[in-house]
């Protein structure tokens, strides 16, 4: 009689274990899930910063290009004032009495704006911009 005693105590201790290790395993596997759930939203987040750092990059690159523009747009201006104040200024008041300064740099600005103007200057040095 003791001994089927002790064979039903040892049955019901692998019973026992046996649901133990099954609730176990059933943890193990909810942190499983918790886990592949949480590394699929860090990839979608990554590839969300990933779409920002391209549009910021793309923003960067269009106010890059915008600013060599202005920088290209000011320094012709510069050469064409330049250009106006040594050479067509002196030329105009020379042989016109009656042509200011403005009057004469807007006339200037008008007819090089039109495309009619053809330039006779030397050619001027490279500008090197230094950043």
């Amino acid at each position: 009689m003791k001994n089927i005693i002790e064979n039903i105590k040892r049955h019901l201790g692998y019973i026992f274990k046996g649901n133990k290790m099954e609730e176990e395993m059933q943890n193990i596997q909810r942190c499983n899930q918790e886990f592949i759930d949480l590394y699929k939203k860090s990839e979608e987040k990554n590839k969300e910063l990933e779409n920002k750092i391209e549009e910021i990059k793309k923003r960067s690159e269009e106010e890059k290009k915008e600013h060599e523009a202005a920088q290209e747009k000011i320094i012709n201006e510069n050469v064409d004032l330049r250009y106006f104040i040594n050479e067509v200024l002196p030329e105009i008041l020379k042989n016109n009495n009656f042509m200011d300064k403005n009057t004469a740099y807007s006339t200037f600005l008008k007819v090089v704006k039109r495309g009619s103007f053809e330039e006779k200057k030397k050619k001027q040095s490279k500008i090197v911009l230094v950043k």
